[in-house]
This record gives structure tokens, C-alpha cells and sequence, in this order.
């Protein structure tokens, strides 16, 4: 149970906790390990944030960066409408014209 409690999102915490609950794992065991590791994953991220946050946030104000992104809205915007038309197109039934 140790391992799950520190890997961060998108690995899924809640199967390992419920199979320690089926299993009837020892609770006096089971929460102080599933406490410390969270306290040593979050504890981690905080001293990170700590450390490297200012440099960080100087990145993502910087105009280059806003560019970046607003080029990868532009292409997703695109995109989503090329797909939307190729959709359209490949799902409309031809008609049949009878004389």
C-alpha cells in the first residue's frame, strides 16, 4: 500500500485502498503508512513548489510562453473542427433519386 500512496494522478489511489479494506489489511498498520507516504509525496511537492515555484511562474507570465499557447488552442480549435467536418461528411447518406 505504501507505493500507490505516492504515485501521483493519474494512477488510480482508490482500487489499492478498497483491496486493503477487503482484505481486512491491520488498520493500525494501514493509516499510519497510507499518512506518512502521503506526507512524504505532498511534503515533496511542497518543498518543489518551494524551491523552483517563482521560476516557474516567471516561465508561464512570459510572452513567449502565452504564444505557445495560444498556438496550441489555435491548432485544437482547428483540429477539432476538421474532424467535425470529416464526421459530418462520412456519416451523411447519399439520396437516391427515383425517375
Amino acid at each position: 500500500m505504501a507505493v500507490p500512496a505516492l504515485l501521483p494522478p493519474p494512477f488510480p489511489l482508490t482500487p489499492f485502498v478498497l483491496t486493503c479494506g477487503a482484505l481486512k489489511a491491520n488498520r493500525w498498520i494501514f493509516f499510519p503508512t497510507f499518512a506518512a507516504m502521503r506526507l512524504i509525496r505532498f511534503g515533496s511537492e511542497a518543498v518543489l513548489a518551494r524551491i523552483y515555484g517563482r521560476g516557474v511562474l516567471r516561465l508561464l507570465e512570459s510572452d513567449a510562453f502565452q504564444r505557445v499557447i495560444v498556438g496550441f488552442i489555435v491548432i485544437a480549435v482547428l483540429g477539432t473542427l476538421l474532424s467535425a467536418v470529416m464526421l459530418w461528411r462520412s456519416t451523411r447518406q447519399p439520396r437516391l433519386r427515383t425517375a
